[in-house]
């Protein structure tokens, strides 16, 4: 990220926090979507042939697809937008799967990620009983790899250190979108209770984490040259 790279990182950065102030002032589906958008246009733009970036682009599109379903259509798809955020996940997980150089190091992630999806999956089973679904299915399997992939990415944060706060602050998020779907579908608390008030907090938590962890993604990605200013010079 040097020289005129930098110039694209401020530029892209300013949009964001436009587009972040205007969420908390002027509201809007569309507006929230842009801040989606513009990671994602960022990173395919400055995409280059290097592992990071590619995973980082195909897990952006992902998400993309994934908002498209949740943020813009009304009423949301929760499975579909569910679906993609898994994709984006396992984009993000074979992006941290080459974070560890040796063979045992990455088979032993590898095995621990099954392990921990499968554990998972039946914890959820046997808390939630018959209201077990799809949806909650797919939404652990998505939550697992998500802390996971954070996981992994702190183990490397000297490499990665924009990449690791990029993914803290979509666990962040995803904890106050877990709550509020949760509470009511899967779960009853009292409404003055903690765990319903960090469920509906008089602040939008959910975009306060999730702006910046899509902004701070897409920032991650810009290594190795650019395939477009390669493909000018040739």
């Amino acid at each position: 990220m040097k020289g005129k790279i930098k110039i694209e990182i401020i530029i892209f950065s300013l949009i964001q926090l436009v587009l972040y102030a205007l969420i908390f002032t002027v509201g809007g589906d569309a507006v929230r979507y842009g801040v989606v958008l513009c990671a994602f246009l960022f990173s395919l733009i400055f995409v280059s042939k290097d592992k990071n970036s590619c995973f980082t682009v195909g897990a952006l599109g992902f998400t993309l697809i994934a908002d498209l379903f949740l943020v813009l259509l009304d009423p949301a798809r929760q499975l579909a937008g569910m679906v993609f955020f898994c994709g984006a996940q396992l984009c993000y997980a074979a992006r941290v799967h080459f974070f560890f150089e040796t063979k045992i190091a990455r088979k032993f992630t590898l095995a621990l990620r099954a392990a921990a999806v499968f554990a998972v999956q039946i914890v959820t089973l046997a808390v939630l009983g018959g209201s077990y679904d799809a949806l909650s299915a797919v939404s652990m399997f998505y939550f697992t790899n998500l802390i996971l992939n954070t996981v992994f990415a702190f183990i490397s944060i000297k490499k990665q250190p924009v990449y690791a706060l990029g993914m803290l602050a979509f666990v962040f998020c995803d904890v106050f979108v877990g709550l509020g779907a949760a509470l009511g579908t899967y779960l009853a608390v009292s409404e003055g209770s903690i765990i319903y008030m960090l469920a509906h907090p008089p602040f939008d938590a959910v975009w306060i984490f999730y702006a910046p962890s899509q902004t701070l993604i897409a920032i991650s990605s810009l290594v190795g040259k650019p395939l477009i200013k390669n493909i000018k010079r040739r």
